[in-house]
Protein backbone atom coordinates (compact mmCIF):
# COMPACT_ATOMS: atom_id res chain seq x y z
CA UNK A 1 0.00 0.00 0.00
CA UNK A 2 1.55 3.21 -0.97
CA UNK A 3 1.96 5.91 1.75
CA UNK A 4 -0.42 8.51 0.52
CA UNK A 5 -2.98 5.89 1.17
CA UNK A 6 -1.59 5.06 4.64
CA UNK A 7 -1.77 8.75 5.29
CA UNK A 8 -5.41 9.04 4.50
CA UNK A 9 -6.41 5.46 6.84
CA UNK A 10 -4.34 7.62 9.53
CA UNK A 11 -6.38 10.82 8.71
CA UNK A 12 -10.33 9.45 7.98
CA UNK A 13 -12.28 10.78 11.38
CA UNK A 14 -15.00 8.47 12.82
CA UNK A 15 -18.42 8.72 11.62
CA UNK A 16 -21.89 8.04 13.26
CA UNK A 17 -23.02 4.53 12.31
CA UNK A 18 -21.95 1.28 10.73
CA UNK A 19 -21.33 0.51 7.69
CA UNK A 20 -22.36 -2.97 6.17
CA UNK A 21 -18.92 -4.03 5.66
CA UNK A 22 -17.53 -7.14 7.28
CA UNK A 23 -17.85 -10.12 4.64
CA UNK A 24 -16.27 -13.57 5.00
CA UNK A 25 -13.92 -14.81 2.56
CA UNK A 26 -16.74 -17.20 1.32
CA UNK A 27 -19.21 -13.73 0.48
CA UNK A 28 -16.29 -12.43 -0.98
CA UNK A 29 -15.58 -15.11 -3.44
CA UNK A 30 -19.37 -14.97 -4.39
CA UNK A 31 -18.86 -11.73 -5.47
CA UNK A 32 -16.22 -11.78 -7.19
CA UNK A 33 -14.88 -14.71 -7.73
CA UNK A 34 -12.00 -16.47 -7.28
CA UNK A 35 -8.90 -14.38 -6.33
CA UNK A 36 -6.38 -14.23 -9.09
CA UNK A 37 -3.87 -12.94 -6.09
CA UNK A 38 -2.40 -12.70 -2.58
CA UNK A 39 -0.49 -10.17 -1.21
CA UNK A 40 -0.16 -8.60 2.28
CA UNK A 41 -1.16 -4.89 3.28
CA UNK A 42 0.25 -2.76 6.09
CA UNK A 43 0.38 -6.45 7.68
CA UNK A 44 -3.17 -7.72 6.78
CA UNK A 45 -3.66 -10.03 4.29
CA UNK A 46 -5.34 -9.01 0.90
CA UNK A 47 -6.62 -11.29 -1.91
CA UNK A 48 -7.14 -9.41 -5.70
CA UNK A 49 -9.84 -10.59 -7.76
CA UNK A 50 -10.98 -9.25 -11.60
CA UNK A 51 -14.40 -8.09 -11.53
CA UNK A 52 -16.35 -6.72 -14.42
CA UNK A 53 -13.98 -3.83 -15.64
CA UNK A 54 -11.93 -3.45 -12.34
CA UNK A 55 -8.89 -4.65 -10.26
CA UNK A 56 -10.42 -5.63 -6.79
CA UNK A 57 -8.32 -6.05 -3.94
CA UNK A 58 -10.24 -6.45 -0.49
CA UNK A 59 -8.33 -6.61 2.71
CA UNK A 60 -9.25 -8.55 5.26
CA UNK A 61 -8.97 -9.39 9.12
CA UNK A 62 -10.15 -12.46 11.20
CA UNK A 63 -11.66 -13.59 7.92
CA UNK A 64 -13.55 -10.17 7.44
CA UNK A 65 -13.38 -7.91 4.91
CA UNK A 66 -12.03 -4.43 6.28
CA UNK A 67 -11.47 -2.32 3.09
CA UNK A 68 -12.31 -2.93 -0.57
CA UNK A 69 -10.23 -0.89 -3.34
CA UNK A 70 -10.96 -0.92 -7.33
CA UNK A 71 -9.50 0.23 -9.77
CA UNK A 72 -10.39 0.96 -13.73
CA UNK A 73 -8.49 -2.03 -15.98
CA UNK A 74 -9.24 -0.02 -19.51
CA UNK A 75 -8.34 2.77 -20.86
CA UNK A 76 -8.46 5.93 -19.79
CA UNK A 77 -8.95 4.13 -15.98
CA UNK A 78 -11.25 6.79 -14.67
CA UNK A 79 -14.23 6.45 -12.10
CA UNK A 80 -16.76 9.23 -12.30
CA UNK A 81 -18.64 10.67 -9.51
CA UNK A 82 -21.84 9.00 -10.54
CA UNK A 83 -19.97 4.95 -10.85
CA UNK A 84 -18.04 6.01 -7.46
CA UNK A 85 -21.05 6.64 -5.41
CA UNK A 86 -22.85 3.52 -7.31
CA UNK A 87 -20.05 1.31 -6.39
CA UNK A 88 -19.77 2.44 -2.87
CA UNK A 89 -23.73 1.92 -2.12
CA UNK A 90 -23.45 -1.61 -3.05
CA UNK A 91 -20.42 -2.73 -1.40
CA UNK A 92 -21.23 -0.41 1.61
CA UNK A 93 -25.03 -1.35 1.50
CA UNK A 94 -25.53 2.51 1.61
CA UNK A 95 -27.63 4.75 -0.24
CA UNK A 96 -27.51 8.59 1.32
CA UNK A 97 -23.53 10.14 0.65
CA UNK A 98 -22.59 13.39 1.14
CA UNK A 99 -19.41 14.71 -0.62
CA UNK A 100 -16.31 16.86 -0.22
CA UNK A 101 -13.59 17.53 -2.34
CA UNK A 102 -9.98 16.40 -1.53
CA UNK A 103 -7.49 18.52 -3.02
CA UNK A 104 -4.17 17.01 -1.85
CA UNK A 105 -4.19 13.85 -3.07
CA UNK A 106 -6.76 15.06 -5.23
CA UNK A 107 -10.25 13.29 -5.63
CA UNK A 108 -12.89 13.46 -3.19
CA UNK A 109 -14.43 11.69 -0.22
CA UNK A 110 -18.19 10.51 0.62
CA UNK A 111 -19.55 9.77 3.79
CA UNK A 112 -22.09 7.65 3.97
CA UNK A 113 -25.33 8.00 6.56
CA UNK A 114 -24.33 4.54 7.97
CA UNK A 115 -20.73 5.37 8.92
CA UNK A 116 -18.96 4.11 5.71
CA UNK A 117 -16.30 6.40 3.90
CA UNK A 118 -15.63 5.64 0.39
CA UNK A 119 -12.21 8.21 -1.07
CA UNK A 120 -11.92 8.67 -4.94
CA UNK A 121 -8.15 9.00 -5.56
CA UNK A 122 -7.29 11.06 -9.28
CA UNK A 123 -3.90 10.59 -10.70
CA UNK A 124 -2.94 11.54 -14.05
CA UNK A 125 -0.56 8.97 -14.73
CA UNK A 126 -2.43 6.19 -13.84
CA UNK A 127 -6.15 4.86 -13.19
CA UNK A 128 -8.31 6.15 -10.43
CA UNK A 129 -8.28 4.18 -7.64
CA UNK A 130 -11.93 4.04 -5.35
CA UNK A 131 -11.50 3.03 -1.55
CA UNK A 132 -14.53 2.02 0.63
CA UNK A 133 -14.52 1.31 4.51
CA UNK A 134 -15.90 1.75 7.93
CA UNK A 135 -14.64 4.35 9.45
CA UNK A 136 -14.23 1.47 12.14
CA UNK A 137 -12.25 -0.56 9.87
CA UNK A 138 -10.33 2.31 9.14
CA UNK A 139 -9.65 2.60 13.07
CA UNK A 140 -8.43 -0.92 12.80
CA UNK A 141 -5.88 -0.60 10.13
CA UNK A 142 -4.47 2.39 11.81
CA UNK A 143 -4.24 0.61 15.22
CA UNK A 144 -2.53 -2.59 13.19
CA UNK A 145 0.01 -0.67 11.44
CA UNK A 146 3.42 0.54 12.52
CA UNK A 147 3.18 4.42 12.79
CA UNK A 148 5.78 6.12 11.28
CA UNK A 149 6.86 9.65 11.39
CA UNK A 150 6.35 9.60 7.33
CA UNK A 151 3.02 8.05 7.78
CA UNK A 152 2.00 10.15 10.30
CA UNK A 153 3.46 13.68 8.38
CA UNK A 154 0.96 12.12 5.38
CA UNK A 155 -1.69 12.22 7.67
CA UNK A 156 -1.62 15.07 9.21
CA UNK A 157 -1.43 16.85 5.53
CA UNK A 158 -4.27 14.60 4.20
CA UNK A 159 -5.98 15.47 7.62
CA UNK A 160 -5.62 19.54 7.40
CA UNK A 161 -7.09 19.61 3.92
CA UNK A 162 -10.12 18.02 4.83
CA UNK A 163 -10.25 20.00 7.86
CA UNK A 164 -10.00 22.87 5.28
CA UNK A 165 -12.31 21.59 3.02
CA UNK A 166 -14.85 21.40 5.56
CA UNK A 167 -15.18 18.06 6.70
CA UNK A 168 -16.02 18.09 10.72
CA UNK A 169 -14.54 14.74 11.16
CA UNK A 170 -11.28 15.87 10.26
CA UNK A 171 -11.30 19.23 11.91
CA UNK A 172 -12.17 17.19 15.28
CA UNK A 173 -9.62 15.08 14.96
CA UNK A 174 -7.28 18.20 13.93
CA UNK A 175 -8.75 20.00 17.20
CA UNK A 176 -7.30 16.73 19.05
CA UNK A 177 -4.03 17.03 18.03
CA UNK A 178 -3.39 20.68 18.53
CA UNK A 179 -4.88 19.72 22.42
CA UNK A 180 -2.18 16.36 22.74
CA UNK A 181 0.41 18.26 20.70
CA UNK A 182 0.55 15.15 18.61
CA UNK A 183 2.47 15.89 15.05
CA UNK A 184 1.93 20.07 15.60
CA UNK A 185 2.37 22.69 18.38
CA UNK A 186 0.08 22.19 21.45
CA UNK A 187 -1.87 25.28 20.60
CA UNK A 188 -5.25 25.41 22.29
CA UNK A 189 -6.55 28.20 20.63
CA UNK A 190 -6.45 26.45 17.28
CA UNK A 191 -7.94 23.49 19.07
CA UNK A 192 -10.87 25.50 20.16
CA UNK A 193 -10.53 26.84 16.16
CA UNK A 194 -10.96 23.57 14.97
CA UNK A 195 -13.63 22.46 17.00
CA UNK A 196 -15.67 25.17 17.18
CA UNK A 197 -15.99 24.41 13.33
CA UNK A 198 -16.92 20.71 13.55
CA UNK A 199 -19.02 21.56 16.56
CA UNK A 200 -21.20 24.51 13.80
CA UNK A 201 -21.30 21.54 12.07
CA UNK A 202 -23.06 19.26 14.18
CA UNK A 203 -20.11 17.02 15.69
CA UNK A 204 -21.07 15.89 18.85
CA UNK A 205 -17.66 15.03 20.26
CA UNK A 206 -16.76 18.57 19.15
CA UNK A 207 -19.60 19.73 21.16
CA UNK A 208 -18.95 18.20 23.90
CA UNK A 209 -15.25 19.03 23.84
CA UNK A 210 -16.08 22.72 23.52
CA UNK A 211 -18.46 22.66 26.96
CA UNK A 212 -15.50 20.70 28.43
CA UNK A 213 -12.95 23.14 27.70
CA UNK A 214 -15.48 25.87 28.91
CA UNK A 215 -15.73 24.06 32.02
CA UNK A 216 -19.34 23.35 31.93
Amino acid sequence: MKMWLYGLLMALGAAEGQARLGESTNEIHARYGEPVGQSSVLGFPAQSFTFQQYRVQVVFKNGRSLIETLRPLKEPGRIDPDQARELATRIAQCSQWSRSEIVSPPGFELRGSNGAVAFLRRNQREADLLLICSSEAAAQMREGAPKTPEADADALRVQRQQAINGAPAAQYALARRYLAGDGVPKDEQAARFWMAKAAAKGHAEAKAALLKLDGK
